[in-house]
């Protein structure tokens, strides 16, 4: 009877980590698509930037400008518009380990996206980060890099497992945006932002580049979730059937 009771709360765990693996590959796969999704829409907007377009979806290669005294970033010495930094530690576990973010600082200017002379201002939330395509490494473009990294290991006692990261947009930087056109409150010019269906973007590269970064990712991402079906399937046929076979 023991052996029994054993068999069957270890078939229900396995049960229920079966079904978790099964679900977050339902849940990945869906993803996958929805950015699929975003991604063939993207494709359909005009590019065309005129009062005519006012509520609908666009596209538009351009440069970002600011008027505003630019920001002294904490790595580098040059200036730039937006900066973001964080701080990763990594964490040891029994047979493996991976890197936690422990803190991240972003700042940034009021700056305007510009398109052949016409100056479109972004609006987004402050918890909203339309910044997409890049990764946190060490720029080579950076100046003195290696005293500002001292300075702040110092400040914030860092050791050996700790490692940051670090992304800018400098002034006139080029970047492909989409979302949607409007018109600014106090009526002086243009305005981009997104909603649920057409999200805010600012890529730091051109369209075919926001492209292939896209299906890097969503092809990355089905695997994880194929993987991760397969790996509920197969352990549903190998484990779970005939331990159900034993209990019956």
């Amino acid at each position: 009877m023991k052996n029994i009771f054993a068999i069957s709360i270890y078939t229900l765990l396995v049960v229920l980590g079966d079904l978790v693996f099964f679900w977050i590959g339902i849940m990945i796969i869906y993803q996958s698509i929805q950015d699929f999704l975003k991604l063939k829409n993207i494709s359909k907007e005009s590019t065309q930037i005129d009062w005519n377009r006012l509520g609908k979806p666009v596209k538009f290669l351009g440069k970002m400008i600011s008027n505003s005294v630019l920001k002294k970033p904490p790595l580098g010495e040059k200036d730039c518009i937006y900066f973001e930094t964080v701080i990763e530690k990594y964490i040891v576990r029994k047979s493996s380990g991976d890197w936690r973010i422990q803190s991240t600082t972003i700042d940034s200017v009021p700056f305007v996206l510009e398109k052949n002379g016409i100056e479109i201002r972004p609006e987004f939330e402050k918890d909203e980060n339309p910044f997409l395509g890049y990764s946190l490494e060490f720029s080579t473009e950076m100046e003195n890099i290696e005293g500002n990294i001292e300075k702040i290991w110092k400040r914030e006692k860092l050791t050996e497992s700790h490692r940051i990261m670090y992304y800018a947009l400098y002034q006139n930087e080029k970047v492909f945006v989409s979302g949607v056109l409007g018109e600014r409150e106090d009526g002086e010019g243009l305005k981009i932002f997104g909603n649920k269906k057409t999200p805010l973007l600012i890529f730091k590269g051109d369209e075919e580049e926001y492209r292939s970064f896209m299906w890097e990712d969503i092809r990355n991402s089905a695997l994880l979730g194929l993987g991760s079906l397969i790996f509920s399937i197969l352990a549903f046929i190998f484990v779970i059937v005939p331990d159900l076979e034993k209990l019956l």
